[in-house]
């Protein structure tokens, strides 16, 4: 890149830039832990549909700026992957296998983990979803259909 690519929101090199500057007097972590959230906005597509809504990245950094990885964040990203599983079956359990490889991978080599296990944390969690809602639907199921039948 160049310093006008720098000063350009719109590029990569100005959102990394603008990261850094809003970043200012937080600590090393702190920025760590913004960098792996844009990661993982990347990874679950959500950067994507951000920006065909319109929204620019600096809003996208400010609003992320404000929230940590939590529990809230990580089931907003399960959502969207049971979602996916909708539409495509079996995704989130693909998606699974690769980070489990992906993380062994990075482990052996040293290397910083927390990436991969977020991935495999918000997958778990949607597949977790996923199975206790077909027990609750088919417990629940069992129960009307024993209600209906007079037991």
């Amino acid at each position: 890149g160049n310093l006008k690519d720098a000063d350009d929101p719109s590029t990569s090199i100005g959102a990394y830039h603008y990261m850094l500057e809003s970043n200012i007097g937080k600590t090393m972590l702190e920025f760590q832990e913004l960098m792996i959230v844009f990661q993982l906005l990347h990874w679950n597509g959500s950067l994507k549909a951000l920006r065909e809504t319109k929204c620019s990245r600096q809003e996208v950094i400010s609003y992320y700026s404000q929230h940590s990885l939590d529990e809230k964040m990580r089931s907003h990203m399960a959502l969207d992957w049971i979602m996916k599983e909708q539409e495509s079956p079996g995704i989130i359990s693909q998606e699974l296998q690769v980070a489990l490889r992906e993380l062994e991978e990075v482990r052996k080599a040293g290397q910083e983990l927390r990436f991969y296990k977020e991935k495999k944390e918000i997958l778990s969690l949607a597949l977790t979803q996923i199975y206790s809602d077909q027990v609750t639907t088919s417990s629940w199921d069992d129960q009307m259909s024993l209600a209906l039948h007079g037991y």
